[in-house]
């Protein structure tokens, strides 16, 4: 195997589609974004008193805005369903779980998307739910969301019939990455920070 055909295997991979309530993404990011200001406002007044940054404080920013950066965002916008290569991948809070696409039965979008496979399960995905909004408005994420992996599912039907070995595989979904990342950034920030305002 040479280099073109590592080249080659990644241009032809499958792309995926993500889906997802925009709203509540969006939401979740503006309000990520507005508490991150916050912190920002917060740790440079700290450093402006006379007091300083406190012994605890370098500790405490680092880690605690973070982990409610990953909380708010894991609700809002890490959860999510992913059409990808043969799958349905549905990314919940602590848990993903994928099966092939094949084995969708049909899609559910009244008070949430629920996708019920052909053993009779259901799963669902919290990013997805129903709500009061879009009750009024007639779900219409819902329906999209539901008219997507339905279309998928069909297309993937047509390619080859359900076999035996056909399973839901459940794995961690954790963003462990994007917690670690954000309270090292946070940390530099809070150092940096010390540095130009001491």
């Amino acid at each position: 195997m040479d280099f073109l055909d590592v080249f080659r295997g990644f241009r032809e991979k499958k792309p995926s589609m993500v889906l997802r309530n925009r709203w509540t993404a969006v939401f979740g990011l503006s309000a990520t974004f507005l508490f991150m200001l916050a912190w920002l406002g917060g740790v440079v007044h700290a450093f402006d008193t006379e007091i300083g940054m406190y012994n605890w404080g370098w500790f405490f920013h680092p880690l605690f805005h973070p982990l409610f950066y990953w909380f708010f965002l894991k609700v809002s916008f890490f959860t999510h369903v992913e059409l990808k290569g043969d799958s349905v991948v549905v990314n919940n809070f602590f848990m993903k779980h994928t099966f092939p696409a094949r084995m969708v039965s049909r899609v559910l979008w009244e008070g949430g998307v629920d996708i019920v496979l052909v053993d009779g399960s259901k799963w669902w995905c919290i990013n997805l739910g129903g709500s009061l909004l879009g009750a009024l408005a007639g779900f219409p994420t819902n329906r999209r969301c539901a008219r997507e992996i339905e279309a998928f599912a069909e297309a993937k039907k047509r390619e080859r019939q359900a076999g035996e070995g056909d399973r839901v595989v459940t794995s961690p979904h954790l963003n462990l990455g994007f917690l670690l990342g954000a309270a090292l950034v946070s940390f530099v920030l809070i150092y940096l920070l010390g540095l130009v305002l001491a």
